[in-house]
């Protein structure tokens, strides 16, 4: 079964339970249901296709602020297999004022909607940019920072920094990553360096960043998943 199944079938039982409550209490809890099975869909999405690789683990580094809405992103990461690598990026943010919503055009609906406390925060910057991996080996795959995919409703969820609510100087990260080769099936590595082909390529690294003091400085510590996908 797949992930998408499995989160169906586990909001099942809680959506009749909704639809057994009566009046304006009953309404507000249904749609509260129907926000979280959206937004968990949304996300158990890009992760129910079945990879030709994987490169997963943790990632630390910092993210420096450099002026007119543009960051820096340097670290090092250790895959799953205990192997180490770097990476290093840039993004600028496309949004200010940590007002937007990850959810865009359609993607709204995965918002928090007010009256509703359900969906994705209006408390971040959306950005984009790019990003680049090199492990220990050698091996080199470089992604755009922008959406969760390609295609509807992954590419309706994108990349942002948001505030978190018990203290906004601290941020929930979130760098959904994706590349693609230019000619389909892929003919040489036109991304990456010593994967083999690849026709395209869908990932994230996802966590907090965390203030140092008052210097333009964000320490990260996120989770990375690379999935990688050859023709």
């Amino acid at each position: 079964m797949g992930k998408s199944q499995e989160v169906r079938r586990s909001l099942k039982p809680l959506t009749f339970g909704a639809a057994r409550a009566k009046g304006p209490a009953g309404r507000k809890r249904r749609r509260a249901l129907l926000g979280c099975a959206l937004v968990a869909l949304a996300l158990a999405a890009p992760s129910a296709v079945s990879a030709d690789a994987q490169i997963s683990g943790h990632a630390s580094g910092m993210t420096i602020r450099t002026g007119n809405g543009s960051y820096v992103l340097v670290g090092t990461y250790t895959d799953a297999l205990g192997a180490p690598g770097t990476y290093h990026g840039s993004y600028r943010e496309t949004t200010t004022g940590y007002t937007s919503c990850r959810g865009q055009g359609i993607g709204v609906i995965y918002c928090d909607n007010p009256p509703f406390s359900t969906g994705l925060p209006y408390r971040c910057n959306l950005i984009a940019g790019e990003i680049t991996f090199r492990s220990l080996a050698g091996k080199e795959i470089t992604f755009d920072i922008g959406s969760g995919g390609f295609a509807p409703p992954d590419s309706r969820i994108v990349s942002g920094v948001c505030q978190q609510q018990a203290d906004p100087n601290v941020h929930d990260t979130y760098l959904l990553l994706l590349n693609r080769t230019n000619l389909w099936p892929a003919t040489t590595e036109e991304f990456s360096r010593g994967y083999g082909l690849l026709n395209y390529a869908l990932g994230s690294m996802i966590g907090v960043s965390s203030p140092r003091g008052s210097s333009p400085i964000y320490a990260d510590e996120l989770t990375l998943q690379l999935n990688l996908f050859s023709p």
